[in-house]
């Protein structure tokens, strides 16, 4: 699935707060880190969420999705792909069960 999330931020030297990996060079980075603190942590931007194009121009790996980044001005608009979620929830002996939260942490 893809979405359209936009960023603000109080001023263009606002960082975002986001870690990004390509797997392969020419590939368009993921989101592994949002630092809670971030502007983008207050967005609809998730962690392994594939960010394809930074207001409008397609990133074609982490270090070009980083120029783009510094370029921008306080809105940014994304465009992602999303995986869908796959959630399995495991039971203990004390049948208790674990949880994920809307920030993909393990409860």
């Amino acid at each position: 699935m893809e979405l359209n999330i936009l960023i603000r931020r109080p001023s263009a030297e606002t960082r975002l707060g986001i870690r990004l990996i390509s797997e392969q060079a020419e590939q368009a980075p993921f989101v592994t880190m949002l630092n809670p603190s971030g502007v983008a942590a207050g967005s609809a931007l998730r962690i392994g969420d594939q960010i394809l194009l930074v207001d409008g121009q397609k990133t074609a790996n982490s270090e070009a999705a980083v120029a783009l980044f510094a370029q921008a001005g306080n809105e940014i608009r994304l465009r992602v792909r999303r995986a869908p979620r796959t959630i399995t929830i495991a039971r203990n002996k004390l049948g208790l069960g674990l949880s994920v939260d809307s920030t993909n942490r393990v409860t």
